[in-house]
């Protein structure tokens, strides 16, 4: 029989995982500990790397995603601890963590449950470090915005505990189950998670149920962790919005009664559309506001040379084009250009040069193939459709220079000076961030490097902050305690400075500046550039245009005729893409893309009698080498062969 039994669930969270093995393993002191990690079947090789990295961890391996009440419950049913500790992988403990908790369980009886103080990984308090219980009234107030306006409020801010002192322990009703320290005999009591939810709210439930069985539930604050969130689900989303009320409907129904699950229920609903209409608001001023006001340059710059063509090349008097010229064709020429923009990519790298060429491409060739099925009636002018462009393009390259000045001091578009990096360590860690950072595909160079000692401390890292205007550090965990770490990261001095951690004996640095995004990482590792979101993007614009391309084609006597026209209007909507890895070979591991109309065999003169080998290798090696022009080269051969 152990003291804690560490419980992990992981999905596809390798690196975190690996990271919260090691905080855990420096956190052990004199406790006598064991590590369950349950894989619900994660495609990035977890189990292989727990298995072969850490073989004294017991590994259960679910061949599907059980989700996360009935996979903690499989680890509870085989550990042995006198107290059980469900943690989430993308967590780094402090070193005295794990003791401390004991301390205070040991010490305090009628003590069920514990959590700690957490933090994310810019250092920002996560205030469901501790809630109330969210009984209908609580949840009315929160989902409808008055626990944001009265946080200190006792009857409005009670969901979050807002009104209690984060740094003072105090008995609270309800944990969050990235960090749920149990005592056994509490649980044997209240009995196991609730597999009725598959995710959230079953740390709300398991928390009440404590409750209900005699104990008590404690914020403890004399230690903290890092919970980077964002890792395994992406909480700012619609989805988890309304999958996590969901949990909240199950919760009143099955302790507050059927009925008033229902009212809530209907609230919640209600809650759930709101916040659909606020958050398409929001996107629409903050993304949809650049766009418009570069489509109204684009119109002025297509008034502007239609003005001069009729004053200096086709002088009328009264004007030589129609009133609805200037009201329908430039407003869609201005149209056309930002579709084109926003295809090219233009405005999810605003700053990036290559981003907005190429967009002014993919724009061009739009607009110059509506203009070709127009009746020769409303052809107008080309020299208004293409020089209109041309400055257009030019009015909006100077406009996000002057943007890009006013950000980041530079004029020049795609040429970022690359981020700046502080290395803390002892040299031979330093060495490491140096290889990882040159062997990474990071646009980023090592401008200072601190070794370690007794008197390395935050000023210090301050004042190099001051003089280098530094954009990340690098913490060396295996030569700073993770509770300094931890301790650095709520530090006012590092504001708007990322910061990463190498974790000890590994080959990447990792990190995540916000909650709401998933984590970063560099490695030496090779990168699959088919996992890219730009990548995927050009795939996808590749697949839009072919399409369009083999229209005319069709005419033609193609061998792959009959399958190209089936397929063609789930290419042009995105449910497909017309070339995709062999589906004879399990591809599992590889980034994710749409169901192909062609596989890559298939562009093989002679492909009926591959090895499972050879097939294997084509999937990897289109992955890690993917291009626009490896699909057109692979498209054509798959059309005319």
């Amino acid at each position: 029989m152990s003291d804690l039994s560490v419980i992990i669930v992981s999905y596809n969270v390798r690196r975190f995982l690996e990271q919260a093995i090691l905080s855990i393993q420096k956190s052990i002191g004199d406790i006598e500990i064991e590590i369950i990690v349950v894989d619900n079947a994660s495609s990035d090789d977890s189990s292989n790397i727990v298995r072969e990295k850490y073989p004294q961890v017991k590994l259960i391996e679910n061949k599907d995603n059980q989700g996360f009440s009935k996979a903690n419950n499989q680890g509870i049913k085989i550990s042995t601890g006198k107290y059980i500790l469900l943690l989430n992988p993308d967590t780094v403990l402090a070193e005295d963590t794990l003791k401390k908790c004991y301390d205070f369980m040991e010490n305090t009886p009628d003590c069920g449950a514990l959590g700690v103080r957490m933090i994310d990984g810019s250092g920002t308090f996560l205030p469901e470090s501790k809630r109330g219980l969210p009984t209908p009234k609580v949840s009315f107030y929160k989902i409808f915005g008055l626990a944001s306006l009265f946080p200190k409020s006792k009857k409005f801010g009670a969901y979050h505990l807002k009104y209690l002192n984060e740094f003072e322990t105090h008995p609270i009703d309800v944990l969050s189950g990235a960090f749920m320290f149990m005592r056994k005999e509490a649980l044997d009591k209240s009995g196991l998670l609730d597999e009725t939810f598959f995710m959230y709210g079953e740390d709300i439930d398991l928390s009440y149920r404590i409750t209900l069985a005699g104990y008590k539930n404690y914020y403890f604050p004399e230690t903290s962790i890092i919970h980077y969130k964002g890792e395994s689900t992406k909480k700012n989303s619609l989805h988890y919005v309304r999958v996590f009320y969901q949990a909240m409907i199950i919760f009143a129904e099955k302790h507050f009664g059927v009925k008033s699950g229902k009212i809530f229920g209907q609230l919640i609903y209600l809650a759930v559309y709101l916040r659909a209409f606020a958050a398409l608001l929001k996107r629409f001023v903050i993304k949809g506001f650049p766009v418009f006001v570069e489509y109204i340059l684009l119109y002025l710059s297509y008034f502007a040379v239609t003005r001069y063509w009729e004053e200096y090349n086709k002088w009328v008097e009264g004007g030589a084009y129609p009133q609805e010229y200037f009201v329908y064709h430039l407003s869609a020429y201005s149209l056309i250009l930002i579709i084109g923009l926003l295809l090219g990519g233009a405005y999810k790298r605003y700053f990036s040069g290559n981003n907005l060429w190429r967009g002014f491409f993919i724009a061009s060739s739009l607009l110059v193939i509506f203009y070709a099925f127009l009746p020769e009636t409303l052809r107008y002018s080309r020299a208004i459709l293409l020089l209109g462009a041309f400055l257009g393009l030019s009015i909006l390259a100077i406009y996000r220079s002057v943007l890009n000045f006013i950000k980041n001091q530079s004029f020049s578009l795609g040429s970022s000076k690359g981020k700046r990096i502080l290395a803390v360590g002892k040299p031979h860690s330093i060495e490491k961030v140096r290889e990882i950072v040159a062997g990474s595909s990071l646009h980023a160079e090592i401008i200072g490097s601190t070794i370690f000692s007794n008197d390395t401390n935050e000023i210090t890292l301050s004042n190099y902050n001051d003089f280098y205007k530094i954009d990340e550090i690098v913490l060396c965990s295996g030569d700073l305690s993770n509770k300094q770490i931890i301790e650095w990261l709520c530090k006012p001095y590092f504001s708007g400075v990322e910061i990463k951690i190498l974790p000890e004996g590994s080959n990447f640095i990792i990190g995540s500046s916000n909650k709401n995004k998933t984590g970063d990482f560099y490695s030496t590792e090779k990168i699959l550039k088919l996992g890219s979101p730009g990548t995927l993007l050009n795939k996808r614009i590749f697949d839009i245009f072919s399409s369009i391309v083999i229209i005319p084609l069709m005419i033609l006597t193609l061998n792959r005729k009959k399958k190209v026209w089936s397929n063609w209007l789930n290419v042009i909507l995105g449910k497909k893409t017309w070339i995709g890895y062999n589906h004879s070979e399990d591809y599992a591991q590889l980034p994710a893309i749409k169901e192909s109309v062609f596989e890559l065999k298939e562009s093989l003169a002679e492909n009926h009698n591959l090895s499972s080998y050879f097939v294997k290798e084509m999937n990897q090696f289109y992955a890690q080498n993917y291009s626009w022009k490896t699909d057109l080269d692979l498209f054509g051969k798959c059309l005319f062969r």
